[in-house]
């Protein structure tokens, strides 16, 4: 028995399993008065189980959740299945009840799939239940004396069927076949998993009768789960399924879950507290020449638009507007002067339309599975036409770049490499271990957090002007 201080605590241990130790299953239940131990019986548990070979077009949740629902009640998706990251096998997490009989594989589009379970070791892979292994089953006898002909005993009955996206959506098993033990065990009863065999526990996913399978390869299917798992994998991959609260608690509510980015993202983005500015300029700080002046400021040409939006990747995600750079390069001819004179005024007069400023800001994961909104990195979309603005001008910049600013900045400067900082780094780290002086040395390192989130405007004004 278990108690916790914290709510959040509970619901997680109550449904985030299932948990394991030492490769067993550890079944966690809510108490009540009524429970004694040595009276109560575990008859259902949840499982991870695996689909070796599984094809990827299928990892769509509702797929696999639908598959599952003919194996036992389905709980959860694996989220390396849902991002794609693995491929050798889908893993879906199952509730079975372990006083019946295992499904041992299913059909699903004229192929058969096998089924793993996933840390059942006392798993007979005769009946298919749970609790005893091959050489103590009671059945073994009887199963043996079945298995002893070639190939398997002709039935008249249909296997049970799931029916496919065009036919509905709940998961319906119909009679099942004859009984008997399908010749074929797993080679190693005793693994991580295993793999179980009966003829009375296959389910078959096949699609309505009549249909051209070839044609239906070629040119594909325009109505059933096969066509709507292929389109929508990649939505399904990207889908944030649930974040960490700074409460410390789980949420997958969409609802929650949008409320919890504004905040964040609001709060990240929003004005600290006004502080007084601090004196940048300890000396003259570097100026540019009349000539780099000049060129600062000269109008901007119709070919410099050009150079820009040829320079561009053609098929990058796009803005607000909807457009892509590949759009602007087919189409050039046509409005190419329409973007110069956008652009054009932009320098000139400034932004007339604030609707270029706008961008849609996308959350990439820094790490494989991001459980909060500070494993995310945000990423705004910009309009193309805000892209050429901004390529025009570090064009036009670029040249100068490295005469006004200090030799101690070592990125995003032509000519000068990161790599160089790092062996001064080294040679300082190497200089303070070998000093043999009795003076310590010190070395600090600064994490300029949200160096590049944010920048103040009052921060460049005072440090540019």
């Amino acid at each position: 028995m278990v108690k916790f201080d914290l709510e959040a605590d509970r619901e997680r241990v109550m449904h985030g399993g299932p948990w394991m130790l030492f490769d067993h299953y550890l079944i966690v239940r809510p108490w009540s008065p009524e429970f004694v131990a040595s009276a109560t019986k575990v008859d259902s548990t949840i499982v991870w189980i695996r689909f070796p070979g599984f094809g990827v077009m299928f990892y769509d949740e509702s797929v696999l959740l639908t598959i599952a629902s003919a194996i036992g009640k389905p709980v959860k998706v694996e989220l390396n299945t849902l991002n794609m990251t693995r491929g050798r096998f889908a893993r879906v997490c199952v509730e079975i009840n372990l006083e019946e009989p295992v499904v041992g594989r299913f059909f699903l589009n004229g192929v058969w799939y096998n089924v793993e379970y996933e840390g059942l070791h006392l798993l007979c892979s005769s009946c298919g239940c749970y609790g005893h292994v091959l050489r103590n089953c009671p059945h073994a006898a009887r199963s043996e004396s079945m298995a002893t002909g070639v190939g398997e005993k002709e039935t008249t009955e249909q296997p049970p069927r799931v029916p496919t996206h065009s036919e509905g959506s709940a998961a319906q098993t119909g009679e099942k076949s004859d009984p008997h033990v399908k010749g074929g065990i797993a080679p190693d009863p005793h693994g991580d998993w295993m793999i179980v065999k009966r003829r009375n526990q296959k389910h078959n996913f096949g699609k309505p009768q009549g249909r051209n399978e070839v044609e239906e390869r070629r040119f594909g299917d325009r109505n059933t789960s096969f066509f709507h798992a292929q389109t929508l994998a990649r939505r399904r991959r990207n889908k944030i399924q649930g974040l960490f609260l700074p409460d410390g608690s789980w949420h997958t509510d969409p609802g929650v879950l949008k409320t919890e980015a504004v905040r964040f993202y609001r709060e990240l983005f929003s004005i600290d507290n006004e502080q007084e500015s601090l004196d940048m300029h300890t000396g003259v700080p570097p100026g540019l020449g009349v000539e780099a002046q000049l060129a600062l400021t000269a109008p901007v040409t119709k070919e410099e638009v050009r150079r820009a939006v040829m320079s561009m990747k053609s098929y990058k995600a796009p803005g607000p507007d909807g457009f892509q750079p590949f759009f602007f390069k087919q189409y050039w001819p046509i409005v190419g002067d329409e973007l110069w004179r956008t652009v054009k005024d932009a320098f000139r007069l400034g932004f007339s339309e604030v609707s270029l400023l706008e961008t849609q800001m996308v959350l990439i994961p820094k790490v494989d599975h991001p459980v909060s909104l500070k494993e995310f990195r945000p990423i705004s979309l910009c309009n193309v036409a805000w892209k050429v603005i901004s390529k025009v001008l570090v064009a036009r910049l670029r040249p100068f770049l490295q005469d006004v600013i200090g030799p101690f900045q070592g990125s995003f400067i032509p000519r000068r490499r990161t790599r160089d900082h790092s062996i001064i780094a080294q040679e300082a780290f190497h200089f303070v271990r070998k000093e043999g002086s009795g003076v310590g040395s010190l070395a600090v390192k600064i994490d300029l957090e949200k160096a590049y989130d944010r920048v103040r405007w009052d921060f460049l004004e005072s440090t540019l002007v």
